[in-house]
């Protein structure tokens, strides 16, 4: 029980917690890469599978797999209704369908399945243009830190 106990304050400690974000000689472009996977994998509609796909594709690539998890979370509660909205007015836009909030009395589950084409369609250019801006965003974060950081 000791023994457990120890190994979870192990894994709480804020030196640890850091040392598994931040690789210290990490390459800049690898991690905008593993934030802009998870930022790319969260956004598309794989309810269910999005961790497991971003560590698995993480493995694959040899990404940093934390960057990946955490970035992965995009698609939390708060965000999910923007991300919606957005997924759908693209994936009308493409199609060519005018957009239109149904009435709360008309919302019933084929209209809940035609709309889910639509969000999948929309999804895909949704999530290439967010990750390939926070990737470039993250690049530009870490050079500058890395640049700029003062010698002990």
């Amino acid at each position: 029980m000791i023994k457990q106990w120890k190994r979870i304050q192990f894994l709480f400690r804020t030196s640890t917690i850091k040392r598994l974000f931040t690789k210290h000689n990490e390459n800049p472009l690898k991690a905008a890469l593993a934030i802009s996977l998870g930022v790319f994998i969260g956004i598309l509609p794989l309810w269910g599978a999005m961790l497991i796909l971003g560590v698995a594709s993480a493995h694959l690539l040899k990404l940093n797999k934390p960057l990946v998890l955490l970035a992965t979370n995009i698609h939390f509660t708060p965000l999910f209704p923007i991300i919606a909205f957005f997924c759908l007015k693209i994936g009308f836009l493409v199609t060519g369908n005018n957009f239109g909030f149904p009435a709360m009395n008309e919302i019933n589950l084929e209209l809940l399945r035609s709309y889910f084409w639509f969000y999948v369609i929309g999804s895909l250019p949704i999530a290439l243009i967010t990750a390939s801006i926070t990737g470039l965003i993250t690049f530009a974060s870490i050079h500058a830190v890395k640049l700029y950081r003062i010698p002990r």
